[in-house]
Order: structure tokens, then C-alpha cells, then sequence
């Protein structure tokens, strides 16, 4: 599939498209693609994007190229091709890295950079990269790139759980947090409308993500905050916190990984922890169970520093 502008999100061919995919069957290699793009189209969301996240002096987030590809993912998804049911979809795990320096992202994202990009032509490109069998289904990623003039400038892997296929029955191997003395801990305030919020800058409109009511149309107790805000705004704490060290040598984030293990509800206080383990630092969001005082891991990520 190819877009010579920004696809839209196919909200009603997510909704009814049907299937499962049969024991032994392979995803198919899929590819969307988005070109040319405009460096004016990548600029005009970045400041309501940094506010709704909370960074503050960061040039551009490393999870900012990700509102431009959420739509180009869903298209894929709807595909004739892909076997299988796009609602009941879990997103388990996000890895990104930017491939350029901070001067060429500056000029390509940057409202001041446009005459220097203007004449660039640009891609986003979405792939299906591989698929394996877990224990409740199966797993597929979902890899996406944005080049410019054939040159690598950001790219992220998106892990996805399709439970409509047969898993393997078995206790998978569970990747989780180190253990490591905690640097910083901090509790947010999430309001009831922040789903909607972001949404209006990052274009997903998930009903599990705007009213309690919407939500639990999808089997939600509450209103659930997107997975990418949490990522985004805990990669914001840690810039906000390492460019106040004195002894940080990169004070922006080049790269992460992260793990989604359960929702962030909203409205909530999670409580968000900063470790720092000399090249690495890991962040953690745990979610308070209802009427516990237990605290629950929703989200952790790892930055090589």
C-alpha cells in the first residue's frame, strides 16, 4: 500500500474486520508506505505533542515520530491480507532508536529547519517483521522507519498479542525489571480527560481511551490512558531529571526499550520510579489496584545511556 498523504485511521474497517489466524500459518509480509512527506507535516504537531507529554526543553521526543505512524500501522492492519481481528489487540512492547544526529532531527522536525528540508523527500514506511507463538496466541511486529533521501533517521519495532490464534499452552519466559536502588520517585496526577487530550494531538481515538463508558464497552472498568503517553511522559521525567546532573554526559534519549505488562487507568495516580545503573537507566510506572494499597507494574522501560 502506498499514501501520498497521511492515511486517515480506518476506525470502522478496525471495527468489523473478522478472522484467526490457523495453526501454522504465517503472517503475510506486509508494507505500507507514506511518501513523499512533508517536513511541515512533521512540524505542526510537535509543540501540542510536547505539552500534552510534558517535556520541556527536549528538541524532539524520541516517540514523537510514532503520532505519524499509528495511522499507516492501522491501514496495515486492515489489509486484506493481515488474518486477523484488529479489535482485542494488545500493544506489549515498543523499541526505538533515532539513527541521526541531534542537528539533522533539529532541521527536520523544527519549524526553523524547513528551507534546509523542504527539498528532502521523505518516507515512512511500515512492515510486518516477524511473528512468534506465546502462550495465549501470538505476537507480531510491527516495524516502522522514517528515512529521508533513502537515509535511516528513526526507527521504532512495535509488539502486538493477537489472541485470536492458537498459542503454545505454555509458561513464557517473562522479561522484567532489574532490581536496582531507586534514584528517583515521583507520583502523577492523571485527570479523567487525558485520553481525549492526547488523542487530539496523537490521532488515536480508541474508545478504551476517552470515557469510562466507552471503555467498558471493551470489558474496562475505567477509562485507560495510551500506552504511548506513558512511555513518552516517563522518557520526559527522565530528561527533565538527568538534565539537571551535572555529570550526564547525553542528556537526551537516544533510544529505548519498553515493556507494557497492564493499563494505566485514568483518572489515577501511578507512581513512576527512575534507576540508574551506570550505562543504563530504567524507569518503571506501577498502577495502585483499586481499594489496595498494592502497587501493581504497568509499564518499564530501559535506556542505554
Amino acid at each position: 500500500m502506498h499514501f501520498t498523504q497521511q492515511p486517515s485511521t480506518p476506525w470502522l474497517k478496525m471495527a468489523v474486520k473478522r478472522g484467526r489466524l490457523k495453526t501454522g500459518q504465517t503472517i503475510p509480509s506486509l508494507r505500507a508506505e507514506w511518501s513523499p512527506v512533508q517536513a511541515p507535516q512533521l512540524q505542526e504537531k510537535l509543540p501540542a505533542y510536547k505539552k500534552i507529554c510534558g517535556f520541556g526543553e527536549v528538541d524532539v521526543p524520541l516517540a514523537f515520530p510514532m503520532v505519524f505512524a499509528s495511522s499507516l500501522q492501522a491501514q496495515l492492519l486492515v489489509n486484506k491480507g493481515f488474518p486477523l481481528p484488529v479489535l482485542g489487540l494488545v500493544h506489549v512492547g515498543q523499541r526505538m532508536r533515532w539513527h541521526c544526529d541531534r542537528d539533522h532531527r533539529v532541521a527536520l522536525f523544527q519549524a526553523d529547519g524547513q528551507k534546509q528540508t523542504q527539498q528532502v523527500n521523505h518516507q515512512l514506511l511500515v512492515t510486518l517483521a516477524s511473528q512468534r507463538q506465546v502462550k495465549r496466541g501470538v505476537v507480531f511486529t510491527l516495524r516502522t522507519t522514517l528515512a529521508s533521501d533513502s537515509q535511516m533517521v528513526w526507527e521504532a519495532e512495535t509488539d502486538i498479542l493477537s489472541m485470536a490464534a492458537q498459542g503454545h499452552g505454555k509458561n513464557d519466559s517473562k522479561s522484567m525489571p532489574e532490581e536496582t536502588p531507586v534514584a528517583v520517585t515521583q507520583t502523577w496526577s492523571l485527570a479523567a480527560d487525558l485520553g481525549r487530550r492526547y488523542a487530539k494531538v496523537a490521532g488515536d481515538f480508541n474508545p478504551i481511551h476517552l470515557y469510562a463508558w466507552s471503555a467498558k464497552l471493551f470489558g474496562f472498568k475505567k477509562a485507560i490512558v495510551h500506552g504511548m503517553w506513558t512511555l513518552a511522559h516517563a522518557l520526559a521525567q527522565y530528561e527533565t531529571i538527568i538534565r539537571s546532573s551535572e555529570e550526564a554526559s547525553n542528556k537526551y534519549v537516544e533510544n529505548v526499550e519498553a515493556h507494557f505488562v497492564r493499563p494505566v487507568f485514568i483518572p489515577s495516580e501511578p507512581t513512576f520510579e527512575l534507576s540508574v545503573n551506570g550505562a543504563q537507566a530504567q524507569l518503571q510506572v506501577y498502577q495502585q489496584r483499586s481499594g489496595s494499597t498494592e502497587q501493581k507494574l504497568a509499564m518499564w522501560a530501559v535506556i542505554n545511556r
